[in-house]
This record gives C-alpha cells, sequence and structure tokens, in this order.
C-alpha cells in the first residue's frame, strides 16, 4: 500500500484581530467589538497579481446583530455555515485586498442572554454572567473582557490573566498578543 498526504497550503490572508467582550446586565447580553486588519501576504510574480475579496472568521453560534464596517468602503458579511456551536462568516472587503496590502474592518455583534434553558450557555444578569470567550484571526491577536464593578470572575476552562481595574470600578482581563488564537 502506498500512501500520500497533501501538503497543507500556506496562509496568505492574515487576519489579525482585536477582540473587545463588554458585559451588558442591563441589556442582558454581552457586546463585542473585533478589530481586524486583513493582510495579503502572498507576493505577486511577473505574471500573476494576486488578491482577496473575503476571509472567513467563526463565531459562537448564538452570536447575533452582526454589523461590519471599514472607512470609505462597503464591506459585507454573509453565514456560510450555521453549526450547533459555531457559524462562520464570510467577511467581504468592498475592495480588492492585493499583495502586501492590508485594511482594517470592524465587526459587532451580540451574545444575548434569550431566558432559557436554565443550563444555557449565556446567562448575563445583575447577579450571574456566563458566557464564551473567543479569540479570533491568525497569531498576534489579541481579546479582552470587561464586566462592570461587584462581580467576583473566575473561569470555568482554561486561565485567565491579571485583570486591570478602571476608575469607574470595571474589571479588564487582557490576553494577547497570541501565538494560535484558536487554542
Amino acid at each position: 500500500i502506498e500512501a500520500t498526504k497533501p501538503k497543507p497550503q500556506p496562509n496568505y490572508l492574515d487576519l489579525v484581530t482585536d477582540a473587545a467582550y463588554v458585559v451588558q446586565p442591563g441589556s442582558k447580553r454581552v457586546h463585542v467589538t473585533v478589530g481586524i486588519v486583513a493582510t495579503n501576504t502572498r507576493l505577486d510574480t511577473r505574471t500573476s497579481r494576486f488578491f482577496f475579496t473575503a476571509g472567513l472568521i467563526s463565531l459562537p453560534a448564538s452570536a447575533s446583530n452582526f454589523r461590519l464596517s471599514a472607512a470609505g468602503l462597503k464591506p459585507t458579511l454573509k453565514v456560510v455555515k450555521r453549526a450547533a456551536t459555531y457559524l462562520v462568516l464570510s467577511v467581504g472587503f468592498g475592495q480588492k485586498l492585493y499583495s502586501r496590502k492590508s485594511e482594517a474592518l470592524t465587526l459587532t455583534f451580540d451574545l444575548k442572554d434569550l431566558g432559557a434553558p436554565p443550563n444555557r450557555e449565556i446567562r448575563v444578569s445583575q447577579v450571574f454572567v456566563t458566557f464564551p470567550v473567543w479569540a479570533y484571526g491568525t497569531a498576534g491577536s489579541r481579546v479582552s473582557v470587561t464586566f462592570p464593578s461587584g462581580y467576583t470572575i473566575r473561569a470555568v476552562a482554561g486561565s485567565i490573566p491579571v485583570p486591570t481595574t478602571g476608575t469607574d470600578g470595571t474589571t479588564v482581563y487582557r490576553a494577547g498578543p497570541l501565538s494560535n488564537p484558536a487554542t
């Protein structure tokens, strides 16, 4: 028996992100803002010019109210896959992203507490908050989580860094730059 394994294809599109989760108990949600810097790392050749028009980003399946913006452009969003635990968005750049060029975009969405069942993944109230925190993109990405004052915080999976406290009493956890945001 002879078997070959295909060589992994290089990723020529970097999506370096800075995801900021803000817990909003009064609105029963966590509002998420993801700054994205998309960079085409593929080099043109004498005979070929390479560009990207979109990239893919995965979000928790419960994410809603997606919005995407970019200065001076009309970027687009499209859900290309829905699964039980995640969804995949196609982030259209609103232009061709040529070799060694970058574009800054901002993606916002909400993680809402829908109120049922009692063992739901997202719970946001004045006394109890639980939700998934994901980092997005490629190496160099960052993530932060901001809680209003008065909460005692603990990680139920993974580890969290030492927080900072804002002058308004908020507690902010930051991680990054991450070498592998998917882990």
